[in-house]
């Protein structure tokens, strides 16, 4: 059961995070219009390289900690209360405003040069550091070893799945470029984001005794 309840989770949230107005999609989405699909697909990849360190760091500071009731109920509040936040957030999404038409094509950089694009991007999004540190700890601490596995494998496999599939639909037939349709799933998405947050509510209530 925690194996399916991690994989969906992980999934669902790599969706939401991938869609989710930021610095890290803008990026995409800009290079995907300016022509440079091969730019866009390789930046994808870049938050295996970003947060992968930031995953274990979290851990590693969090550690002595996780067997602590009361650490456990603030870890999961604070996560419900970013969840809502952004899942409002979502839902009041009305437009995209840096989706544009440019008609034009460049010529691809090189790998190295979008993977470090792609990975300062990252590294300087404050969202990166909130959904490791406390969102993403929140689902991690109830879960054993190979859950957690689990979980991080698809989240990423969401994240970077919806990101190509997204610049790969931009670049070829510039579907999204009205924001009409990536504002209705960033509405539905933002509504999953609601919903993860009662259920870290609820496992607050739970580690507190309240429920």
């Amino acid at each position: 059961m925690q194996f399916v309840e991690a994989f969906t989770y992980g999934l669902l949230l790599g969706v939401a995070t991938a869609i989710s107005p930021g610095p890290f999609i803008a990026l995409i989405i800009a290079e995907a219009l300016d022509g440079k699909l091969k730019n866009a697909i390789i930046i994808s990849f870049t938050p295996i390289l970003t947060d992968i360190p930031i995953i274990f760091l979290s851990f590693s500071l969090l550690k002595n900690f996780l067997n602590k009731k009361e650490f456990l109920a603030v870890i999961s509040f604070l996560g419900s209360i970013f969840l809502f936040y952004y899942g409002i957030y979502h839902t009041r999404t009305k437009r995209f405003s840096y989706i544009k038409a440019t008609g034009k094509i460049e010529e691809p950089e090189d790998i190295i040069s979008s993977l470090w694009k792609g990975i300062i991007v990252n590294l300087l999004s404050p969202y990166t550091y909130i959904f490791w540190v406390v969102i993403a700890t929140s689902f991690l601490i109830k879960l054993d070893v190979l859950s957690r596995f689990v979980f991080i494998f698809s989240f990423f496999s969401g994240l970077i799945g919806s990101s190509i599939l997204l610049a790969f639909l931009i670049y070829k037939g510039r579907i999204f470029l009205s924001s009409k349709y990536l504002v209705y799933i960033t509405k539905i998405l933002g509504i999953i984001l609601i919903l993860f947050g009662f259920r870290l509510l609820y496992e607050g209530l739970k580690y507190i005794g309240l429920i």
